[in-house]
């Protein structure tokens, strides 16, 4: 009898740690997700705030059609899970979630997406903003003002999603193609124009001086 009642203590104890292993085995399962958000690098962003970014970023939120399309130009378009309601570019840009305006993007979609990085614009309200922030979501502010700063943000963005080849030789792209024309036109006399971005409501937005669209002329 007495060996019997050893067996059976034995078979229980056999049991229970089979069934720690299981729930330990389980709680794991969560782990890697939770290491790559804890692992981080330190980028400075338009506003020249240091901000922390994951390591591996999947899920990405653009709140500027602008930014949107850089994603897409690198081929980061399958990390992007949330756009403005003004994203119509690429074509694939409108089968992703709309998460507002740039101006008042929506809190509740913004975080029922999870995002890695937010990728902003200085229109992006506040207090939206100010909140993510307090709740530990990365945001990037992209604000370029010039044609150099357009092609930092491309590689920043690359950096940021790890597509950093493709940016640099996007980049590259870029600027053969502004020689090209440099080249092409260097003989002409500047002319005096006038650009008007849109027309809304009787409203006109045109390009000022501080802008990456004047220094095209």
């Amino acid at each position: 009898m007495k060996k019997q009642k050893i067996a059976i203590i034995i078979i229980l104890l056999i049991t229970v740690s089979i069934s720690l292993g299981c729930i330990s085995g389980t709680t794991q399962q969560k782990t890697p997700d939770t290491q790559k958000r804890t692992e981080y690098y330190t980028i400075t962003d338009d506003y020249d705030r240091k901000i922390k970014i994951p390591k591996e970023v999947d899920r990405v939120i653009s709140t500027a059609p602008a930014n949107t399309e850089i994603l897409f130009a690198l081929n980061a378009g399958n990390k992007v899970v949330g756009v403005t309601n003004y994203a119509d570019y690429p074509p694939s840009a409108l089968n992703k979630t709309k998460i507002g305006g740039f101006q008042n993007p929506n809190l509740e979609k913004i975080i029922l997406q999870q995002p890695d990085v937010i990728l902003a614009n200085p229109q992006t309200g506040k207090k939206v903003g100010s909140m993510l922030e307090s709740m530990g979501y990365p945001i990037v502010v992209i604000n370029p003002s010039n044609l150099t700063e357009v092609m930092e943000n491309i590689e920043l963005i690359g950096r940021i999603v790890n597509k950093e080849q493709r940016a640099n030789n996007l980049t590259h792209q870029m600027q053969s193609k502004i020689e090209e024309i440099k080249t092409k036109t260097h003989r002409e006399e500047p002319k005096t124009s006038l650009f008007i971005i849109s027309g809304f409501g009787g409203n006109y937005w045109v390009v000022g001086q501080k802008t990456f669209i004047n220094k095209l002329k």
